[in-house]
């Protein structure tokens, strides 16, 4: 599918790119990526099926990249560009003392990315979009009514310092 979406792409037929990659590699205890340039992407150290699935997913951001890229090149019209991955609780307010744990937001791909398409950043829970788990993700996008709701949290007390299946990545 990836070859059609591609070709799109090339004929400007894409008006957005939506998502982001799954996360299961930057979940994984023991962990098989680093915080650092050089571990971001995945250990040394790693077995094959660790680095398999972490190659996995970083093909995936990899490609949403490019295909924004192209779409953004070939079409006449703005390309709606939305991307979300956990953020990181180290940085969030409410999660200090969390564990430095991986996360795609600090590597130089996608800080030159959101610098070259000018998209703005929003962290909010997903509890304030209606999810009934509490779990600070972040956004990577051209969406500027979106930014109203950056750095809004939780409401519901009973969700904080909770620990859940959905939220173990921060507790």
């Amino acid at each position: 599918p990836y070859k059609q979406l591609h070709q799109a792409a090339q004929q400007g037929r894409i008006l957005a790119v939506l998502g982001g990659p799954c996360h299961d590699s930057f979940n994984n205890r023991p962990p098989t990526r680093g915080r650092r340039k050089d571990t971001i992407w995945g250990f040394h150290a790693n077995d094959k099926s660790d680095q398999a699935a972490a190659d996995m997913e970083n093909i995936q951001l990899l490609r949403m990249l490019e295909l924004a890229n192209i779409a953004r090149f070939y079409n006449t019209t703005t390309v709606l560009i939305l991307l979300a991955h956990p953020a990181d609780p180290s940085l969030a307010t409410e999660d200090t003392g969390q564990p430095k744990i991986p996360t795609i937001w600090g590597t130089t791909t996608l800080m030159a990315f959101g610098h070259n398409h000018r998209l703005l950043g929003t962290t909010l829970s997903t509890c304030v979009l209606g999810d009934k788990q509490h779990q600070n993700i972040k956004f990577l996008h051209n969406i500027p009514l979106l930014c109203t709701h950056n750095n809004q949290t939780c409401p519901h007390n009973e969700y904080k310092g909770t620990t859940t299946p959905n939220t173990t990545r921060w507790g």
